[in-house]
């Protein structure tokens, strides 16, 4: 995260994290909302599992917003 700047183990309990993204889309995607889902990985490549702030198992991604393509 931040360009290699703030890895995860230098995180703490309930900092913010802002990092942003370009994302590029194909030319010819077809019309449409599209997901935007984010995920943390383990240095062994597993995806991580998402909590919510009770504990409650989430899956392993976490959609923050969508995309329209026109």
């Amino acid at each position: 995260p931040v360009e290699g700047k703030l890895p995860t183990n230098a995180w703490t309990p309930q900092q913010k994290i802002v990092d942003a993204y370009a994302i590029k889309l194909d030319d010819h995607a077809p019309p449409g909302a599209y997901k935007i889902e984010i995920g943390l990985y383990d240095a062994n490549g597993t995806r991580l599992p998402v909590f919510d702030a009770n504990g409650n198992a989430l899956g392993d991604a976490l959609i923050v917003g969508t995309v329209e393509v026109r």
